[in-house]
């Protein structure tokens, strides 16, 4: 079987196709062999660049998740980092680049080889799309005077908004309007709806009481 690829382009190539088919059929149905035929390539073609099925699933990883925070850096490229707006331009285009390549979305993906800790200061290791989206509300927040606790709940719901219309997108059984993106218009700068709780006293206690009938 002739290797119809360029060194370079068939890394790229074996990488999108194993990420397809881990996607459709999970991991324990992937095999290097089968690659190499979804790709038209020999089966030692695939041993020169991955030396085992772990390493294929590990470099498949890191491709997808280095792809996402290319794509938001570059969206961050000439842009005031502490505008609200930015903030809504840097959701949209993380909708678009799952949106364009939807199997990317797979839990197994998804943050699956880097922790995620929801912190507004920066920690090294953690995973690299969500510490460009915290890099822009530590930036908003402190232009806008937004206290730290508001600013971690903006950013959680963010988040959580993010990937929860995401899902439903890819769901067959779901069907959105046409301008769904647009909710993410001014979404982080609105009040969050999740707050630290407080201490109630007085009439603020029995409202709150009265609010549970």
């Amino acid at each position: 079987m002739a290797d119809q690829y360029h060194h370079g382009n068939l890394k790229s190539k074996l990488l999108e196709e194993a990420v397809t088919l881990i996607s459709q059929d999970g991991l324990e149905n992937l095999s290097l062999r089968r690659l190499a035929t979804q790709c038209g390539v020999s089966h030692n073609a695939i041993y020169r660049h991955f030396d085992s099925k772990e390493r294929l699933i590990d470099a498949c990883r890191a491709y997808v998740m280095q792809e996402l925070t290319r794509t938001l850096e570059l969206t961050l490229s000439g842009l005031d980092e502490s505008l609200p707006q930015t903030m809504e331009q840097l959701g949209t285009a993380y909708l678009d680049f799952y949106m364009r390549n939807p199997t990317y979305f797979s839990a197994y993906f998804r943050n699956a080889s880097q922790k995620l800790t929801f912190s507004l200061e920066p920690i090294e290791g953690n995973y690299p799309p969500f510490s460009v989206f915290r890099r822009v509300a530590v930036a908003i927040a402190e232009k806008q005077g937004i206290p730290q606790d508001e600013t971690r709940w903006r950013l959680l719901r963010y988040w959580t908004m993010l990937n929860g219309m995401f899902a439903m997108w890819i769901s067959s059984n779901v069907e959105l309007p046409e301008n769904w993106k647009t909710c993410l218009k001014n979404e982080f700068y609105r009040q969050p709806a999740c707050r630290p709780l407080r201490r109630l006293t007085g009439r603020a206690r029995e409202a709150a009481e009265f609010r549970k009938i």
